[in-house]
């Protein structure tokens, strides 16, 4: 089992979804996702993180991303 199908049921359900109806082409999968939401981007830098080392911690951006939402309320 690869790193990546360890880390999908941690991901949202979208990103569940495309990447098993994704094949396997030339030994990976290429996975071709629409960035709904925020949680698509904090789920896309997880994917990437398997392949590149991250400059940034993953979890503590997680929870950056998560509390913009409320900056802008605050700030309108």
């Amino acid at each position: 089992m690869s790193n990546a199908e360890l880390l999908i049921p941690f991901l949202s359900e979208y990103v569940q979804k495309v990447f098993r109806e994704t094949r396997v082409g030339q030994g990976a999968k290429w996975l071709m996702l629409d960035v709904q939401n925020l949680n698509t981007v904090v789920d896309i830098m997880k994917l990437l993180a398997l392949r590149v080392k991250p400059l940034i911690n993953i979890e503590k951006e997680n929870e950056y991303v998560q509390s913009i939402p409320n900056h802008l309320k605050a700030k309108t």
